[in-house]
């Protein structure tokens, strides 16, 4: 079991009863929250080291790891220019995921997947048919005040999972948030005012070929390569309910 630790900034591994194996820690990058890839052919972590004044451009995020967890190679990105003109440093914790030969991200605060070769060289860009997602209109103001922060960003959408299954498809999920009214509510329980959308696109398209975004009934907790996705569908204490679906695409 291989714990990725953000509050130690470090990967713990564990055997499958409990027991502490290793710890391996990156001082000099900034975590990026549960963001771990181990397979057979390749171990990715995602830590950010910006360069310069930019945090944007030339952004060092992706890292293959060797054997003894070290980081051997790192893919830089470029942010799309939205993120510097408005402002969004609240959507700059990418969601990816990869196969065997490309990375795919999506920058939360845009419906669009970046597939990227492992040298880090930008392929193309997935476009998905995402008709409820609400793009930041406007300049987000900086606040060190997180009520402010949320009431505004509730305005617009943000991406929540991207999953690869099947090998060639991407199961992506975003969210919008209504807020009450009156402007009252708990910081820690925001989860209650949001519905989620998602869309089923190829890896091979430019353009996603489903239908438009489809409402789900809770929150996505997991979607495992074979395409059984797992729904939060009650968060209420000693209620909890959490629902297993089997993703069917339908092929022409």
């Amino acid at each position: 079991v291989y714990v990725f630790d953000v509050s130690k900034n470090s990967i713990i591994i564990f055997d499958f009863n409990n027991n502490f194996i290793e710890e391996y820690q990156y001082n000099q990058y900034i975590p990026s929250p549960g963001d771990l890839k181990i397979t057979n052919l390749y171990k990715i972590i995602a830590l950010f080291k910006f360069r310069g004044n930019s945090l944007y451009k030339k952004v060092e995020l992706l890292h293959f790891l060797n054997n003894n967890f070290s980081i051997m190679k790192s893919i830089y990105i470029d942010y799309p220019q939205e993120y510097e003109k408005r402002n969004l440093q609240n959507y700059i914790w990418p969601i990816w995921d990869s196969d065997s030969s490309f990375i795919y991200i999506n920058f939360p605060a845009l419906p669009s997947i970046y597939k990227y070769n492992f040298d880090g060289n930008k392929e193309n860009i997935i476009h998905i048919n995402a008709d409820k997602f609400k793009i930041v209109a406007e300049k987000i103001p900086q606040s060190s005040n997180i009520l402010k922060t949320a009431k505004f960003m509730a305005k617009y959408s943000d991406s929540f999972t991207l999953y690869l299954f099947n090998n060639k498809y991407l199961f992506y999920c975003y969210f919008n948030m209504n807020l009450p009214a009156s402007g009252k509510f708990n910081i820690w329980s925001l989860n209650q005012y949001k519905k989620y959308y998602y869309n089923i696109v190829s890896t091979s398209n430019e353009k996603s070929q489903t239908q438009n975004s489809e409402v789900l009934p809770g929150m996505p907790l997991y979607c495992d390569t074979a395409g059984r996705l797992y729904l939060l569908l009650n968060d209420e204490p000693n209620k909890r309910k959490i629902g297993v679906y089997n993703i069917v695409v339908e092929e022409n």
